[in-house]
């Protein structure tokens, strides 16, 4: 993040920062010689947007874990384009935006002096969340098409597709700093959503002894929702 060679500005540092909240590595790193980098190198309120930034890249984790897991036992990419999740001919043409896992899309801005992009959805109904900060719901319902959407420098915008589940944590400085015993769902469900919440230990090798536990979370709308939760498993967490 920040590129390695030459010097990046504060502007996108933040943007690339933005973009790197949905990859599986996630790290500051550049060469030798070139200028500091590091978040607290620039202003006070660059240094506030990446933290939030950061935030959000750890309430992000457990639907990351998650599907990274699933993909590598599918054999099915984590990060993909458009045109493996739908046949909207549309999707061949584009090279900016990725699903990240089952539920989300992303359409990062990554240019300088760009406060806004042109973001195609594909068929069906997606859940717009302007993300400014970590527990902010800034929310819209956008249909397919090509939409024009505003993103400030503090804003990340995050596409949850039409009858799925996202998992979000409560921040924390490092996994595992502190025991995660709930999990927040953000759901866009206009008739039936399912999701399957995989977990261990995140650090041994238990897993291959049958040490993880999946939860399947089912949310059905009729006159209201109905939501049922059945875990199978013998790992525990919390």
């Amino acid at each position: 993040i920040g590129g390695f060679g030459n010097n990046t500005s504060e502007e996108l540092l933040i943007r690339w920062m933005q973009l790197g909240i949905f990859i599986p590595l996630f790290r500051n790193h550049s060469a030798i010689y070139t200028r500091r980098q590091e978040p607290w190198a620039f202003s006070e309120s660059g240094l506030n947007i990446m933290r939030e930034t950061i935030k959000l890249r750890y309430v992000l984790i457990p639907y990351i874990y998650s599907e990274f897991v699933k993909a590598s036992q599918n054999l099915k990419p984590f990060i993909s384009p458009l045109f493996l999740e739908s046949d909207d001919e549309r999707c061949l043409e584009i090279d900016d935006q990725f699903m990240v896992g089952k539920s989300v899309m992303a359409a990062p801005i990554y240019k300088p002096n760009t406060t806004g992009r042109t973001v195609h959805l594909p068929k069906g109904q997606w859940l717009y969340w302007k993300a400014d900060l970590h527990e902010s719901r800034n929310i819209e319902i956008l249909n397919s098409g090509d939409h024009y959407i505003k993103a400030n420098l503090n804003e990340i915008p995050i596409f949850l597709k039409e009858n799925c589940l996202l998992p979000l944590s409560e921040p924390q400085n490092y996994v595992g700093e502190k025991k995660q015993t709930k999990l927040k769902i953000l759901a866009f469900v206009t008739d039936t959503a399912e999701y399957e919440f995989y977990e261990d230990d995140g650090n041994s090798k238990g897993y291959l002894k049958g040490e993880f536990s999946i939860t399947e979370i089912t949310i059905v709308k009729k006159d209201n929702y109905e939501i049922s939760i059945l875990q199978e498993g013998n790992f525990k967490s919390g």
